[in-house]
């Protein structure tokens, strides 16, 4: 109980600072969740997107595709790399990219995109792409020739000129609230991992002051029993933070937070915030000052952002990073969330989502047991 008073009573006197914190980051949080709302008239109405196209099979099938998408699509050139194909996709530069790999004549399913993701008017392009290869290869393998089979292609599916969406309010209204619920949730593990770092570390290094850990040992609080307050009462401050997000969660996403994938994903966040809880619980025994508690938190938070899917998609990393993410708790965090957002109600989808969990909870156990056996030897504060 006396650790208790004693956490809570140094949270009041740096309310000030938790509280700039708690409030940027939750403002964060509520930008990134309307950035794709914002977006969402655009792609719903927009007659053309911005595309680009690498051709690596150069025959006459694949310049029929090519002019195809020239001629109901803005076609642009960039980067044949799939670093640069990232960066003009994060950066809104592209909305799609279409790769016609070698062979795609003999094998038109061999086509490759990547696209924005959420995006109905890529999907409505992927539509159509597959439409018009099905028609014209259908003329091709009757004996056509491709400039006849393109004449034939365009005679049958009507106009080229792209049609513009004519999109219900109803849906509309559905769809930005799936995608708001989305994007809040996908950018949690950055947001908690820096804000429960900053804030509950910041609180826990006063306890790992040195006149403070002497005042502790002369008590007659054993180690242990210390160590287990003091966790708990980090971890009553955290279920407090939780709650603020998922309060404005509520706010942005609506009553669709409280659907079966919202639930999902609410509890998703909880399991990632013990983690992050034991990440900042151990990083109090390494950190010796509120300015290298910062530099974690920053390192950290970024590292896994980029490493593990929350800042770039997965399918632009590397393989080798791939294999890397997957000891990091982030990764698993973005696996249960892409999980969560492709719900159908099997039981297998079901046990996969107890397995990453599971997974994640594994790691909030090891940043705590770490921390345990660090501070059983680390008698002494180096402040």
């Amino acid at each position: 109980m006396q650790v208790f008073k004693a956490f809570y009573k140094s949270l009041r006197r740096q309310i000030t600072s938790v509280l700039l914190y708690v409030i940027a980051f939750a403002a964060i949080s509520v930008i990134m969740a309307n950035t794709m709302s914002e977006n969402t008239d655009t792609l719903f109405t927009a007659k053309r997107l911005t595309v680009a196209v690498f051709d690596h099979d150069n025959t006459d099938e694949s310049r029929v595709l090519y002019n195809y998408l020239d001629r109901t699509q803005k076609l642009t050139s960039i980067k044949d790399d799939n670093e640069a194909i990232a960066d003009e996709l994060f950066f809104r530069n592209v909305d799609y990219v279409l790769i016609i790999p070698d062979g795609f004549s003999e094998n038109p399913d061999s086509l490759k995109n990547v696209k924005q993701q959420n995006s109905s008017s890529a999907y409505f392009l992927d539509n159509s792409i597959d439409t018009f290869l099905n028609v014209f290869f259908n003329f091709r393998n009757t004996g056509y020739s491709c400039d006849e089979a393109e004449r034939l292609t365009y005679d049958c599916i009507g106009s080229v000129e792209e049609a513009t969406l004519l999109s219900d309010t109803r849906q509309d209204d559905v769809q930005i609230t799936v995608q708001n619920i989305e994007r809040y949730f996908h950018y949690l593990p950055y947001i908690f991992i820096v804000t429960v770092i900053t804030s509950l570390g910041g609180l826990l290094l006063i306890f790992r002051e040195k006149n403070v850990n002497y005042r502790i040992r002369c008590s007659a609080v054993s180690a242990v029993h210390y160590n287990t307050a003091l966790a708990l009462a980090c971890l009553t401050y955290s279920i407090l933070l939780w709650l603020v997000f998922m309060v404005l969660a509520l706010a942005v996403c609506g009553k669709g937070l409280l659907s079966v994938r919202g639930l999902m994903l609410v509890i998703n966040s909880f399991v990632f915030l013990l983690v992050s809880v034991g990440i900042t619980y151990l990083i109090s025994f390494l950190a010796y000052n509120p300015n290298i508690l910062n530099m974690w938190s920053n390192v950290i938070g970024l590292c896994m952002s980029f490493l593990c899917g929350v800042f770039i998609p997965m399918e632009f990393l590397g393989k080798n990073v791939i294999k890397a993410a997957h000891f990091l708790p982030a990764y698993w965090y973005i696996r249960t969330d892409e999980l969560c957002t492709q719900y159908t109600g099997t039981s297998g989808e079901l046990k996969t989502y107890a397995m990453y969990l599971g997974i994640q909870l594994l790691f909030a156990f090891a940043a705590f047991s770490a921390a345990l056996v660090i501070s059983r030897y680390k008698k002494d504060s180096v402040l």
